[in-house]
């Protein structure tokens, strides 16, 4: 399950979580306080621990690209300190995800709180002592002694990686003798599957079953997919006697439509008790084809390593995220310089569709916003975020303090990480992401105000008249914007009072003064149809 708080979506939290982590890095390398630097640390582990427990595995891909580029762009000395703060929180949140995914997956909420705790002292813990040591020593530490370390810490994560992702375990799941009654599963996704095939799956396993008749220990269930992602049940099969350490094999055919399966090992009752130690499937005739199933890691939490083993290009969300994107472009070519108006993508998308599917979002907010406002909005963002840029990079070549250009970097890289991320999502639709957006790029804008610069005086009318023009322009736009939304609320008026030819009259006007808001045309294509 992954999990999304009060953002309604695991990858929008994964997407914020990330940006705020940058900014909270920043604030850490830059703190002067230690008890500030403590509480820092305390927020970045938590952070990093939500990011993982997101399972938004396009955040997880694009989390090493958006950390290094807040590395690379840290100046002087900042960038040994930001790397050394963040891998403690990398490494305390590491140590304690295991103990914190079990306990979820086990709804044992105390255990959850427990686990959480313990990395958060640690944490703070860690801090202390590498500040302690940093002190002592710093003076004495040669650059090369510190890139060795730094290299040699970077060789014992990536063993310690290594061996967390090689080293398996047995699947094991069960109900106590006073737990309700549920259905626990583990599914495993089998690609690249033949139709109309026999396939046999053999499974080592243990089951301890209940004590009343038909209370199963373990269960296999194999559900296939065709591509439209339409699944059906193709094998139940039960394990209602005690066995220890059996192989069990399990034959059957694919459909004509299968072109991937998914493996699902569960169980379901009170003091019952499944452990599956391997499996494997393969084509019956063909030995040669069998593919091991992982069923679990001894280092890695269930629910995070079930998203890593699902990386794929051909995934179902995947695959569609393509279509949606190739079908947005088909609307900009037709609406490519001021767009659809708001709403747009939801109100015509359908007659655009390459096959039947509902999405009220692109999960693209470039292509969306483009197909909404056009060529003009998107150019519109284009120079907002240019302006940025340009502002950081005066910024970092000022005279500004060195502490300033800090935090306007990490700023520009949370700024980043939350524009970036929604090139593959819908992140922006929700009102409060949007906010935190526009939020940074104040923050970032602002370290402009901080620059000492030379102050030219100018007697020139032209930036007042330009002021002023745009100011007028504006508020006649916004008042033709004003009645064509005056003329919708009378179309809807006539249409609750079954008024149609008024009703239609009332829309023609409503879409010639706001041609942006899409449903004034869907309205009155209706009701032409009518």
């Amino acid at each position: 399950m992954a999990y999304s708080s009060t953002l309604q979506y695991p990858n929008t939290l994964a997407a914020y979580l990330t940006a705020a982590f940058m900014l909270s890095t920043s604030l850490w390398a830059t703190a002067h306080n230690r008890v500030q630097k403590a509480v820092l640390a305390f927020i970045n582990y938590t952070l990093f621990l939500c990011f993982l427990f997101t399972l938004s595995r396009g955040a997880w891909l694009l989390f090493p690209v958006f950390y290094l580029i807040l590395v690379v762009g840290m100046p002087g000395q900042y960038r040994l300190k930001v790397l050394g703060y963040s891998f403690q929180s990398f490494i305390i949140a590491v140590m304690a995800s295991p103990g914190f995914g079990m306990a979820i997956s086990a709804n044992e909420k105390s255990k959850v709180w427990l686990w959480y705790i313990v990395g958060a002292i640690l944490s703070i813990a860690l801090f202390y002592i590498v500040e302690k040591i940093s002190q002592r020593f710093a003076f004495h530490i040669k650059p090369k002694v510190v890139l060795s370390v730094f290299i040699i810490v970077i060789l014992l994560g990536g063993i310690g990686a290594y061996t967390a992702l090689t080293t398996e375990a047995a699947l094991t799941i069960s109900h106590g003798e006073d737990e309700e009654e549920s259905l626990k599963t583990s599914w495993y996704p089998i690609q690249d599957v033949k139709p109309e095939t026999e396939y046999t799956l053999k499974v080592s396993l243990s089951a301890k079953p209940g004590k009343e008749e038909g209370q199963w220990g373990a269960g296999v269930l194999i559900n296939s997919y065709d591509e439209a992602g339409n699944s059906v049940r193709i094998v139940n099969e039960y394990i209602d006697e005690e066995i220890n350490e059996e192989i069990r094999e399990i034959t059957f055919t694919t459909r004509p439509d299968t072109v991937r399966l998914n493996i699902g090992f569960t169980n379901r009752f009170p003091n019952t008790h499944a452990t599956f130690y391997t499996a494997e499937i393969y084509e019956t005739n063909d030995i040669s084809s069998a593919q091991r199933i992982t069923l679990a890691y001894k280092y890695i939490p269930e629910a995070i390593s079930k998203r890593l083993s699902s990386f794929s290009v051909e995934d179902s969300s995947v695959a569609s995220r393509f279509t949606f994107y190739s079908d947005a472009l088909k609307i900009i070519q037709n609406y490519p310089i001021i767009g659809t108006g708001g709403g747009g993508w939801k109100a015509i998308y359908k007659a655009y569709q390459s096959y039947e599917y509902y999405t009220t979002e692109v999960h693209n907010f470039f292509l969306q916003l483009w197909v909404e406002t056009g060529t003009v909005g998107i150019l519109a963002l284009a120079a907002l975020c240019i302006t940025a840029f340009i502002t950081v990079y005066k910024t970092m070549v000022s005279d500004l303090d060195i502490t300033a250009k800090v935090f306007t970097w990490g700023a520009l890289s949370a700024l980043v990480t939350l524009l970036g991320h929604s090139g593959m999502d819908f992140n922006l639709s929700l009102g409060a992401v949007a906010l935190y957006l526009w939020q940074l790029f104040g923050v970032v804008k602002s370290s402009a105000i901080t620059i000492q610069v030379e102050q030219y005086k100018t007697k020139a009318v032209w930036p007042v008249l330009t002021l002023g023009g745009t100011i007028c322009a504006f508020v006649i736009f916004s008042f033709i914007l004003y009645q064509g939304y005056t003329y919708g609320q009378k179309a809807v008026k006539s249409v609750e009072e079954q008024d149609l030819i008024k009703a239609r009259e009332y829309f023609e006007k409503a879409t010639k003064y706001d041609p942006y808001t899409a449903s004034y045309k869907a309205d009155l294509a209706s009701l032409t149809i009518l």
